[in-house]
């Protein structure tokens, strides 16, 4: 976790009962200060030995102890990432000028660094849909292309830009194609949507769904990629997009982007006032 109880922002590790809690980082000043409400910020490795971050514009890697530190990028432009779910590759966002983001890609031992989108993109999300191909919105649409650089395809078109775009996972065995993305509708409110699609050799996208009335957004799939977690208008939800079954987990939480538990079937969600 980040905490800046000394005054720094520093990067903290604790068990989960919430004993031992010491920084793993010694950061003095604050010049930039990380978005706390932001994910893909901290992830742990495979192994579980060392976690990666986002400091001061680059991807930071440490180890649990704090005594192996370094910075994996060197571009001081780096504004998100996520590890794949085999943990061989990172894809980051570089955002060259104010609303000018490119999409990269490159393996975790810093080899084979490859720029998937041009430096063009407003509002970048993107997600991995599966170990070597990923999902992502530009200013036209919702779009997937390999971890090579190759294949590039175009899911559907939408003029709406601050997007954030969610892959399921965990329906890959149930070949099916399940994610979620944000839309405006007529009263220009941003809205969930999720698109479930057969996955075929020339599979082509479904009509999508609208799941939230008022404005949704920290979409987030279980493990088991069946039920969708998401905050809706400030409150906390879930679906089971199967049955349709949505209930409402939190009465006027004021909450942002709800995370699973990878053990079992409960969700943390961070808590704020609404700015």
């Amino acid at each position: 976790m980040f905490s800046d109880r000394t005054g720094s922002v520093n990067l903290y590790i604790m068990n989960t009962d919430g004993t031992r809690q010491e920084a793993i980082t010694e950061y003095i000043s604050n010049k930039v200060i990380p978005d706390l409400y932001n994910r893909g910020l901290i992830q742990w490795d495979k192994e579980g030995k060392n976690i990666y971050y986002l400091m001061h514009g680059n991807i930071w890697a440490v180890d649990k102890n704090g005594v192996s530190q370094s910075a994996v990028t060197k571009y001081h432009d780096v504004t998100s990432f996520k590890l794949s779910p085999d943990f061989s590759k990172i894809v980051f966002i570089r955002e060259k000028t104010k609303n000018n983001s490119g999409l990269y890609v490159m393996n975790t031992d810093l080899t084979n660094e490859v720029q998937l989108a041009k430096c063009e993109i407003i509002f970048p999300s993107f997600d991995w849909s599966s170990n070597d191909s990923i999902i992502y919105s530009d200013n036209s649409g919702i779009k997937t292309i390999n971890a090579s650089g190759l294949g590039k395809k175009t899911v559907f078109s939408s003029n709406y830009v601050k997007n954030e775009v969610v892959f399921g996972r965990g329906m890959l065995e149930a070949k099916q194609q399940v994610f979620t993305y944000i839309n405006n509708d007529e009263k220009n409110i941003p809205c969930i949507y999720l698109n479930k699609t057969e996955i075929k050799k020339t599979a082509e996208a479904k009509e999508s769904v609208r799941i939230t009335e008022k404005p949704g957004y920290g979409a987030v799939f279980s493990k088991d990629g069946k039920i969708l977690y998401y905050a809706e208008n400030f409150d906390i939800y879930s679906l089971d997009y199967e049955t349709g079954k949505k209930k409402k987990l939190t009465n006027f939480f004021k909450a942002y982007f709800p995370l699973p538990s990878e053990i079992q079937d409960t969700a943390a969600a961070v808590k704020g006032d609404v700015k």
